[in-house]
């Protein structure tokens, strides 16, 4: 779901015309301040998402440690021409480190946290695509499609097949996912199948529990594990065990 572009979104890259005519002197100064500017203005957006995120306080919480970077950033750029220059460097490759690091930390924890972040953001800035389609028909059918038919049980699922058994284009299931179940498909699909993981492993006692991420569409047993574990907080062995009858 393509976000709508125009032409006033070139000027984006208006500062970078103006640099060309400034003393070179005073471009790091205005990149820190053009950075912090963007900075705001993302975080601002976050914010505007917050109803629509289960993640939202996790999310917050590094968008303000890259705010409150992006300010030091910016009061250390600003300073440039009165402190030591080693000091401005040391501290400013320490900081991109620290980023990097987080960002890393994010992707490794919540993999889908982008696409779900950009997905949200195509949604606030573009018409609806549900107009004229029976939402509440087309929910019931992806309902009927995940607990009556598994159909999360295909490793190979992707949004484009799921949305033709729905009778609705990727960008209308996105959409219905989205604004019915406060999450993108990846999410949507992973939680499906480790809802089913959990009543196996309740009610299946003697099946293994690798056995057991195959039947619910997990290509892998560490991603079985990695979806497990961000769902309940526990591993499958320990919720296999704690729910012993």
């Amino acid at each position: 779901m393509d976000p709508p572009y125009g032409w006033f979104h070139a000027l984006h890259f208006l500062w970078l015309i103006l640099s060309l005519s400034l003393p070179i002197e005073s471009i790091p100064a205005i990149a820190f301040i053009v950075g912090m500017a963007y900075t705001t203005w993302f975080v601002s957006l976050v914010w505007g998402m917050r109803e629509q995120r289960s993640h939202f306080h996790f999310e917050m919480f590094f968008f303000a440690v890259f705010a409150l970077m992006a300010l030091l950033l910016l009061i250390l750029g600003l300073a440039l021409p009165y402190i030591n220059t080693e000091l401005f460097y040391l501290i400013y490759s320490i900081s991109i480190g620290l980023a990097l690091v987080l960002v890393v930390g994010a992707l490794v924890a919540f993999p889908d946290v982008v696409s779900d972040i950009m997905l949200i953001a195509n949604l606030t800035y573009s018409s609806s695509k549900l107009g004229g389609v029976d939402v509440d028909a087309a929910q019931a059918r992806l309902e009927t499609l995940m607990t009556e038919e598994a159909i999360y049980q295909n490793e190979g699922l992707n949004l484009g097949e799921l949305a033709e058994l729905v009778a609705l284009t990727p960008h209308q299931l996105s959409e219905l996912i989205n604004s019915r179940y406060d999450m993108g498909f990846p999410r949507f699909l992973r939680e499906r199948r480790v809802t089913a993981a959990k009543r196996l492993l309740r009610e299946e006692i003697d099946t293994s529990i690798l056995a057991i991420s195959m039947m619910t569409g997990f290509k892998s047993q560490s991603n079985f594990y990695a979806a497990f574990k961000e769902a309940t907080g526990t591993s499958p062995g320990n919720y296999r065990q704690n729910h012993r009858s």
